[in-house]
Order: C-alpha cells, then sequence, then structure tokens
C-alpha cells in the first residue's frame, strides 16, 4: 500500500471515533521509515488544509473540530507507527 492508501484507510477509521468524541483510539500502522515520513508530511497538508476551509468558510466549526480530532487521532497514530 502506498503511503495515501494507508493516511486515506487510517482517516477513515479515525473518524468513526473521532465522530463519537472517542479519543484514546490509535490506529496501527507500520512500514518503512521513507512511509512514516510520507504520512507525516500528508497529515500536515490534512491539517493546513481543514485550517484553510474554515477559514474560508467552506466547512463549518463542528466539521472542523470533527477534522481536529481526526487530525489528533491520526498524529498519534504516526507517533507510534511501527518501523521494519
Amino acid at each position: 500500500m502506498t503511503a495515501k492508501e494507508i493516511f486515506s484507510k487510517a482517516q477513515r477509521e479515525a473518524e468513526e471515533y473521532a465522530k463519537k468524541n472517542e479519543m484514546n483510539f490509535v490506529v496501527y500502522m507500520s512500514g518503512t521509515k521513507n512511509k512514516r515520513t510520507m504520512l507525516e508530511k500528508l497529515l500536515k497538508e490534512y491539517k493546513e488544509d481543514s485550517d484553510l476551509d474554515f477559514g474560508l468558510g467552506v466547512i463549518g466549526k463542528e466539521r472542523h473540530d470533527i477534522e481536529m480530532r481526526i487530525y489528533e487521532i491520526l498524529k498519534k497514530s504516526i507517533e507510534s507507527y511501527t518501523i521494519y
């Protein structure tokens, strides 16, 4: 799987828990150090895009809050990423 595919799958899983406001969830991810670096870049882009969309009024406060919870879950997940 590519980093983008892993990120999309993890994002969908994290969204389920973020909507329920369950922040103790961590998505298990493993792979190479290079893939982890790519996931970190994708996460940074995700946060920047969400902030920009909220700032421009494309998404509302409620959706932005959910996306920030998704960001926090994914951030914790990438921090616990297993490198092999």
